[in-house]
């Protein structure tokens, strides 16, 4: 499909986008909760259900219209169409990619945007999306080396997810790690490879400890998260296994230096730098 999309895929996909947006959208609240995306193994396509996903929610975070929206979803879902012209070998290569092999991939988001421009296949936005998710605020990222405001809100909002899915997920050349971490990484990296506005936006939609997790915490407890805060998702409210209490990260005083160190369900191992194969 990727460099040969059909107008007929291409209504496919705008139902599958319509769909999405209606369903999401109903809930104004919504925090996309990261482990109710991380259930399948199909990687190329449920990453970008999941970059979709996310992408979204922070669209709405940011209040876009409907349409916007629409064309926001239809970007996220076919931002790594161009992939499917790079050799199966070299996306799933278990090992650091040669600068020859990396040039290869840097051509995905130009092959797949100008084929679906030039068909009138998608709208500019759209399309500046697709080209755009690789750049970086600073200007290092790729095709074009565009920095800050220069790089379309749509690529900058699909840089975030598509970093935090990547690095979530499991790859043949790493291991996932944890969300927290991830959502530390990115924001350590915020003003320098993301746009500082994308990432408060972010934080606030995507829960990394979803209700009902079991976590531990830097005190040596263990917990069950009951209750997110969009302004502060790495501190829920927790309720202590063993305990009739419950201890809230953002909210008491007493819990201040105490954070939560991972989720029992997930391998703990510290975030590693950016693949280029996101």
């Amino acid at each position: 499909m990727g460099g040969h999309i059909t107008s007929e895929q291409m209504e496919s996909i705008n139902d599958t986008t319509i769909n999405l947006v209606e369903t999401v959208s109903a809930d104004k609240d919504i925090m996309v909760n990261i482990l109710d995306l991380k259930m399948y193994d199909d990687y190329t396509y449920h990453h970008s259900l999941s970059v979709a996903v996310m992408s979204l929610a922070v669209g709405m975070e940011f209040g876009f219209d409907k349409n916007t929206l629409n064309e926001l979803v239809t970007a996220a879902l076919l931002h790594d169409i161009g992939k499917i012209a790079i050799p199966i070998t070299i996306i799933n290569k278990p090992s650091r990619l040669t600068p020859e092999e990396f040039e290869i991939v840097k051509k995905h988001p130009i092959a797949a945007g100008v084929h679906l421009r030039k068909n009138n296949l998608v709208s500019q936005n759209t399309f500046m999306g697709i080209v755009g998710h690789h750049e970086k605020w600073n200007g290092t990222g790729y095709p074009n080396g565009l920095d800050g405001k220069n790089i379309h809100m749509f690529a900058r909002i699909m840089a975030v997810a598509d970093v935090f899915d990547a690095l979530t997920s499991h790859r043949p050349y790493r291991k996932p790690a944890p969300a927290h971490e991830v959502l530390e990484y990115i924001m350590a990296n915020a003003g320098t490879h993301f746009d500082e506005e994308i990432v408060r936006a972010f934080l606030k939609r995507v829960a990394p400890f979803p209700v009902g997790s079991h976590v531990r915490l830097s005190n040596g407890k263990r917990g069950i998260v009951i209750r997110n805060y969009p302004e502060q998702p790495l501190r829920p409210q927790i309720a202590i296994i063993g305990e009739d209490t419950s201890c809230d990260l953002f909210k008491d005083p007493q819990y201040l230096n105490v954070i939560v160190t991972g989720i029992d369900e997930l391998d703990n191992i510290s975030a590693p730098p950016v693949n280029s194969r996101s």
